[in-house]
This record gives structure tokens, C-alpha cells and sequence, in this order.
């Protein structure tokens, strides 16, 4: 995006400082009106948005893109916009309408390398249902992406600072391909094995570092440096091989690997506990009401991370679980995208999960949240809720 954002801009020589600075201001704020759009579509949506985020399905899409991106950086492809439209934009480097379409351009380009940051904005923007909320958190959010922009099209000899090309620029790539690739898995991580995705990564570690050369011996003129880069490019490429065979025997043959002993499983049992959730909406608030206690309502989904983290980091901590006994604990489980499903959503207006709700022993709201948060910072909520009995 750089050298497309200087050429768009004009250059180093052409024009005032000032010029310069409109020229890019105009780039960047188009950059923003994308995002911004993004924003109201996200809080007009509200529900249907946040749901639809925290599906397998986007999931898979966002890890697609995300790979995709990985395979681009590893050099298997070049993103690039057609020629066409390139001469078109780039072609008025004087006026206003390049910056101003090609910014639009770069807005889309620029999505999927932030797209987990853009994916937990939208998604809590969708929350709020906020139309102000969504448009000026994501135009925030575009104009600190667009400030290098900015500060590279106004002041051109910021590009005598900036680091020549060379087989370093190749080196940075492919150590962004793997982190994509790992990346690209992490959002794949609720919805397959942990041994597919152990393959996975050693696969992606192999292939990748064989494309790169790490099997091809040094040249005769190669320095300490090279032999550096060389060694560390085997150790990862005996890593992969390695991953991929615990991967591969763990899937398909685990009764070659040893088993653990008996005191670990007892551990991990303790260290799962949780409240006594009840699992039926309508039970939950007739014991509450016979026994006059307040409710803690979680909305969970065996798809959803944040769930998962706060039942394995925050609802077996102990001052929870000494609180939760004072409370009716109520599991509502939206793992299935059904009509029933949607329409508890919508009762209790829920946007995304995990969303907990306490009630007092009448059934009345208390209060909300949304997201993981620690036991610490759960604990309050759950105090206040027992100070209405």
C-alpha cells in the first residue's frame, strides 16, 4: 500500500506541502468513509450482524481470507488491481478524483490484513445498535490506519527514511505468511480437532519453507549471517515435520502415542468446575422465584471462544463458585441456529455471545455484560445481584 499511496499521491517533487496534504487527507478520508460504512450497516443490522459473526461459517470465510492473504505474502500470488482501473486512478495525479478513488480501493485492500481487529469492532458496534457509535468508532479506527498514509503523501522526503528494497522485504513477508497461516487456524480453532490443526500448521511449515528454500544448500560466498538464516529455516522446517507427524498419528493412529496417568484427568476435572447450570429457561426462574434468589443467565455457544474462556478461566475460580451457590446459574445454550434460538435471542435482545444477564428472584433485569471478563470483574456484578434478595 505504500508505494501505491506515494504514486497516487504525485510523488516527491510535485507540488506545495500544502497541495500535498490535501491530496492525501482526501486518500485517507475515503479510506474511512469505507469503514464507516461498515460501521452503520453493522449497527443498523445490530442482531443479524453480531450473529452472523460468531458462526462456523464466518469463521471459515474470515480464515479463507485470512490464508488467502498468508498465501499472497509466501509469494504464491500477487494482489493486485487491474491495470485498467490503476491508469484511471493514478492517471490525475494533480486532482482530487486518484486519491479519492483509489483511498475507496485501499479501503477494501487494507480489510482483510485487519480483519480480527475490524471483526471485534463490527461486532460490538452491532451490540450497541448504535448508528453515531458505529459510524465514529470505525472512522477512528480508519483515520489512525491512514495516518502513515497521510504523513508519507504530505512530507516526501519521509521516503528517504524508509528502508530499501532488497531479500530482506522477502524475508519479512514470509515470517507474515506464517503468522497469517497460524492466524488463519486460531479462527478455525472452535470448530475442528486440535490434531487437524496440528497438521495443518506443520504442513503449512513444511510446504512453505521447502517453497523457500531451506533444503537448498548455501552458496560458497554465503557469510555468518546467511548460515544464520539458513539453520533457523531447518529448525522451523523440522518443527513442521515434527508437528505434522503428532498431528498425523494423534488423528489417525492415537493408540500409538502414551497415554497419561490417572491423577492428570482428576485435575482437569477440578479444574473445569462450575456453577450447578441449569439448562431450561423456565425451570431456572420457577426455582428462583420458590426460593427467592437472584438469576445469572449465560448465553453460551460451543462455538463461541469467549464462552469457552469464561467457563475454563473465570466460572471455576473459586470466589465464583462460592458466590454462584447463592444464585440460580441458567445455561442457555445458542450452539444451534434454530427458529426457538432466534427467538430467545430476540426476547432477551441478546446481540452476541457470551452475553450474561442477572436477574433479581422476580425475574426483573438487573443488569448485563457482554465478552469475557475475569473473575475479578465478575465478581461485582454478581455481589450486586445477591444485595437484592
Amino acid at each position: 500500500m505504500v508505494p501505491i499511496t506515494i504514486s497516487t499521491l504525485g510523488g516527491s517533487d510535485k507540488g506545495t506541502p500544502l497541495q500535498r496534504f490535501v491530496l492525501a487527507v482526501c486518500f485517507v478520508l475515503d479510506i474511512a468513509i469505507m469503514y464507516s460504512s461498515l460501521g452503520l450497516l453493522a449497527a443498523a443490522t445490530g442482531g443479524a450482524f453480531g450473529q452472523a459473526t460468531q458462526t462456523p461459517i464466518f469463521a471459515g470465510i474470515v480464515a479463507v481470507i485470512i490464508g488467502a492473504m498468508g498465501l499472497s505474502m509466501a509469494g504464491l500470488f500477487d494482489i493486485q488491481i487491474p491495470s485498467g482501473l490503476t491508469s484511471k486512478m493514478g492517471g490525475a495525479k494533480t486532482g482530487f478524483l486518484g486519491p479519492i478513488l483509489m483511498g475507496m480501493a485501499m479501503g477494501l485492500i487494507a480489510a482483510p490484513c485487519v480483519g480480527p481487529v475490524l471483526i471485534v469492532l463490527l461486532t460490538w458496534v452491532a451490540q450497541t445498535g448504535s448508528l453515531f457509535m458505529g459510524f465514529w468508532l470505525l472512522f477512528t479506527f480508519a483515520v489512525g490506519l491512514g495516518m502513515l498514509f497521510l504523513a508519507l503523501g504530505t512530507f516526501s522526503g519521509l521516503l528517504t527514511a524508509l528502508p530499501g528494497a532488497g531479500g530482506w522485504m522477502d524475508q519479512v513477508k514470509h515470517f507474515f505468511a506464517l503468522v497469517l497461516f497460524a492466524l488463519a487456524l486460531y479462527f478455525l480453532k472452535p470448530y475442528l480437532p486440535g490434531w487437524m490443526l496440528t497438521l495443518a500448521l506443520g504442513l503449512a511449515l513444511v510446504f512453505s519453507l521447502s517453497a523457500w528454500g531451506a533444503l537448498k544448500p548455501l552458496g560458497e560466498d554465503a557469510g555468518a549471517k546467511e548460515g544464520m538464516g539458513k539453520g533457523l529455516s531447518r529448525l522451523l522446517w523440522i518443527l513442521g515435520v515434527v508437528l505434522a507427524i503428532l498431528g498425523g498419528i494423534k488423528g489417525f493412529a492415537p493408540g500409538l502415542l502414551p497415554s497419561g496417568g490417572g491423577s492428570s484427568a482428576v485435575e482437569t476435572a477440578e479444574a473445569h468446575q462450575e456453577p450447578l447450570w441449569i439448562w431450561d429457561e423456565t425451570a431456572g426462574f420457577a426455582q428462583a422465584a420458590a426460593e427467592g434468589k437472584p438469576v445469572m443467565m449465560d448465553f453460551w455457544a460451543e462455538w463461541c471462544v469467549a464462552c469457552n474462556e469464561l467457563d475454563h478461566f473465570t466460572y471455576n475460580q473459586p470466589q465464583i463458585l462460592d458466590l454462584a451457590e447463592d444464585l440460580v446459574s441458567i445455561k442457555m445454550d445458542m450452539t444451534k441456529n434454530s427458529a426457538e434460538n432466534k427467538a430467545i435471542l430476540n426476547k432477551y435482545e441478546v446481540f452476541g455471545m457470551p452475553t450474561v444477564i442477572f436477574f433479581d428472584s422476580t425475574g426483573k433485569e438487573l443488569e448485563r455484560f457482554s465478552g469475557f471478563i475475569s473473575a475479578d470483574d465478575m465478581a461485582p456484578y454478581m455481589q450486586r445481584a445477591l444485595a437484592t434478595k
